[in-house]
């Protein structure tokens, strides 16, 4: 009887099993992305060069940022294409043209 008690102890013990909790998390940083734009043109954003906008532009790649405000320029041969001021609110995506058609 004490064997018997004793393995349905066990059998309940090993059916008990601690709840699941599974936590996802969400990147609500904005994106900027780049259109228009020609090969070795560079793209600066709040005076930092981040590179060459036509490879971001044409590889349709997005450049994630903190939300706020940004200075955005877009230089090429020493004309500007782009320079522009924007706010960037949690989860928007925002694209600039740099009106540059090849």
């Amino acid at each position: 009887m004490k064997r018997l008690l004793i393995l349905a102890f066990a059998m309940a013990l090993a059916a008990c099993s601690m709840p699941v909790t599974q936590v996802q998390s969400v990147d609500l940083r904005p994106t900027l992305s780049i259109s228009n734009a020609p090969n070795g043109s560079m793209l600066i954003i709040d005076g930092i060069t981040v590179g060459d906008a036509g490879a971001i532009a044409s590889g349709k790649q997005a450049i994630v940022l903190s939300p706020g405000t940004h200075q955005v320029e877009v230089n090429y041969n020493g004309r500007s294409l782009i320079s522009e001021k924007i706010y960037l609110g949690e989860g928007l995506r925002k694209t600039l043209s740099a009106g540059v058609t090849e």
